[in-house]
């Protein structure tokens, strides 16, 4: 098992980050990953975003939440179930956010829908950087003496690192067992349950995070660019995409997978279900994708699975599980055959579609609306808010070309409300007026 931190406090040897960017109006300003940011708010009413501070808690006191209930936070789990709300102290021997560092190991779904979320966490589990963004410096003290039931933590929202603090009440069945996400390596380690939480904290619950998309965690977790395949309408041959997904890979990007119905189920596969791909090989001249279940078990029982033949075959060649931790390799063959959908997210768009990041120097954030006379729609695009921007020629590389990404996004006050159709034209302007 590949340990990304030894101790918590390696995690934050850098310190806290602070990567939520400028200020609306401000000049360009460098983030975490060395980007220049900027955000413009050309609304109407525009808004001044005011950060979310700690809890005040006062001394010998724990914070409880008072607005995030167990009842409402379970929803209609909460009458079906004989759940309690437990605080971590009450039910593990020695409860901490990170007993043996992370990895993608450490992630085990619990009874709530969350796969499409939990399978991006374990890609980030495996990168201590982006994790860092995640999950700052003052994220969930554990020592007697600062203890007060606070887990912080920040996701990514409509151009913004949104910071979220709950209390660590944590959903338990049967006295000891956490009903939601938990750790499977150690049963005192926490942080797998508290960020799933805090996650459905933003959205007002845990349903209202169950189901959903590998593209919408990939970028609240990141605030990358995810983008989505269709394996059943693939415009690339599948060696095509064995090869970007593994140069996607070895950039460090971010992917997913996920399978249709109920039919997979004979094969070990779970139906409507999101797996992490970690790995991407060749053996024998054989493509193979490594893939991981959320749930740490339940595996892939078809040829390259673990102990079967075939794997038996290439064990000395590539080295990979062989035990019911929910990670198996499977042929690209069978790959395609059984998934239907394939996310891949970039921290920086991936320019050339070969799999790899590409280098982005600048970002802007713009907020419009589409209100009034300026909703002509797709018949009227002309009438739509316009945006203007010059690329010098000092810009450009050594082809004459500067490549850029436009990325909409649809501002929403809850997830699971319809989305629109939106789109973005690019225009070549030779002559305009200033």
């Amino acid at each position: 098992m590949e340990i990304l931190f030894r101790t918590a406090e390696e995690i934050f040897r850098y310190g806290s980050p602070e990567p939520r960017g400028p200020k609306i109006g401000q000049a360009y300003v460098q983030n975490d990953l060395g980007q220049f940011e900027m955000q413009m708010d050309f609304r109407s009413n525009p808004e001044e975003y005011e950060y979310e501070v700690r809890p005040r808690v006062s001394p010998g006191q724990l914070y409880t939440d008072e607005e995030f209930p167990l009842w409402v936070a379970m929803g209609k789990d909460h009458n079906r179930k004989p759940l309690e709300w437990k605080r971590p102290k009450e039910f593990a021997e020695k409860p901490c956010l990170f007993s043996e560092g992370t990895s993608r190991y450490d992630i085990g779904q619990g009874s709530i829908g969350t796969c499409w979320f939990l399978a991006s966490v374990a890609n980030i589990a495996d990168k201590p950087k982006l994790l860092r963004r995640i999950i700052p410096r003052d994220s969930y003290p554990v020592e007697p003496q600062n203890y007060d039931g606070i887990f912080h933590c920040r996701f990514w929202r409509f151009g913004i690192w949104d910071d979220v603090f709950i209390d660590d009440y944590l959903p338990i069945i049967y006295k000891k067992q956490i009903y939601s996400a938990h750790s499977v390596t150690d049963p005192n380690e926490m942080w797998v349950s508290l960020l799933e939480k805090a996650f459905a904290r933003m959205y007002g619950s845990y349903t209202e995070v169950s189901g959903g998309v590998s593209s919408d965690s990939y970028m609240a977790l990141t605030g990358g660019v995810p983008e989505d395949f269709d394996l059943r309408k693939l415009d690339m041959e599948p060696d095509q995409l064995h090869t970007r997904v593994r140069n996607a890979l070895y950039s460090n990007a971010a992917v997913t997978c996920g399978t249709p119905g109920t039919f997979v189920k004979k094969y070990g596969l779970l139906g409507s279900h999101e797996y992490t791909i970690n790995g991407a090989v060749t053996a024998k001249g054989v493509r193979l994708f490594r893939l991981r279940n959320p749930w740490g078990k339940t595996e892939w029982i078809g040829p390259y699975s673990d102990g079967s033949r075939e794997w038996q075959s290439i064990q000395g060649i590539i080295k990979g599980p062989n035990k019911d931790d929910g990670e198996f390799y499977i042929s690209l063959e069978h790959f395609m055959y059984l998934f239907t959908t394939l996310t891949i997210c970039n921290i920086t768009p991936d320019f050339d579609s070969d799999g790899r990041s590409d280098s982005l120097n600048y970002c802007t954030c713009l907020y419009s609306q589409w209100q009034g006379e300026e909703a002509g729609g797709f018949q009227n695009r002309m009438k739509n808010p316009k945006f203007q921007f010059e690329i010098d020629e000092q810009s450009l590389d050594q082809n004459g070309i500067v490549p850029f990404v436009v990325q909409l996004i649809q501002r929403t006050k809850r997830r699971k409300a319809q989305k629109l159709s939106i789109r973005a034209d690019v225009y070549q302007v030779k002559y305009y007026y200033i």
